[in-house]
């Protein structure tokens, strides 16, 4: 998602703690980034529109707390992606570690340990 890269620049100016709250506030609706952005984009191309027909919708005519609530949802977005990545790593890891703690494990057993449980599981030996 390039807004991601885009807001920052566009909120270059920062923000106020009331900016902020309003911001969060606007977030917990629970959409997804992209539906987010289409319901501002729905909404606000809308009021705007209805002030003057002839007046272009940019990011820059949104207010700061509905600026700051895209760019904290696009770098959200981003972030959760990450994370689900790094998640599949971590699992393969996980996967690695126990093979290797099972070869361990029998490593310094002793032969007839290994011809017990073949005995008792019925196998033959």
């Amino acid at each position: 998602m390039r807004a991601r890269l885009l807001l920052p620049k566009v909120n270059a100016q920062g923000a106020g703690q009331r900016t902020v709250r309003d911001a969060v506030t606007y977030l917990d609706n629970g959409l997804e980034p992209g539906q987010l952005f289409a319901s501002t984009a729905r909404n606000h191309s809308f009021t705007e529109r209805w002030k003057s027909p002839d007046r272009k919708i940019t990011l820059k005519s949104l207010p700061v707390s509905v600026r700051l609530a895209l760019e904290m949802s696009a770098h959200e977005a981003s972030e959760r992606r990450a994370l689900e990545g790094e998640l599949h790593l971590l699992q393969a890891e996980w996967k690695s570690a126990e093979e290797i703690a099972g070869i361990a494990d029998d490593m310094f057993l002793p032969a007839s340990v290994d011809e017990d449980l073949r005995r008792l599981r019925g196998e033959g030996g």
